[in-house]
């Protein structure tokens, strides 16, 4: 990389004491289930919590947003899927982020009011 121009500095002379202070700024499993409670408590109308299955004795949880969650409407369905991998934490907070501003913002924004209300949107 030297050779093509590239700068390079050591960031972290020890890799995997970063990479547990990295972890430590994203929220455990626990947090985020409290989160998605949380949320779909506040949010009842355009919201609910389902569980899938399991993996390892974790459940697969996923938030439904759509303008009628506790019923089957024949609307097109998206699905966002995070932490595929347990250690993807960022696709975890990425999720998270989402589903707060669909919530949050469903009153205000014309744009996510209208996929509220016309889409079957799955956060994994």
């Amino acid at each position: 990389m030297k050779k093509a121009g590239y700068k390079i500095a050591i960031i972290s002379e020890d890799y995997e004491e970063r990479i547990r202070e990295i972890s430590l700024q994203y929220p455990t499993f626990e947090e985020v289930l409290r989160e998605l409670d949380s949320l779909q408590r506040s949010y009842p109308e355009i919201s609910k919590l389902e569980t899938l299955g399991s993996v390892n004795n974790y459940p697969i949880i996923a938030m439904k947003i759509t303008d009628n969650p506790l019923i089957e409407e024949e609307e097109p369905e998206i699905r966002f899927t995070g932490c595929h991998h347990g250690n993807e934490k960022i696709s975890t907070v990425i999720c998270l982020y989402y589903i707060k501003r669909l919530l949050s913002e469903y009153y205000e924004n014309p744009l996510i009011n209208y996929l509220v209300n016309n889409r079957e949107i799955w956060i994994l």
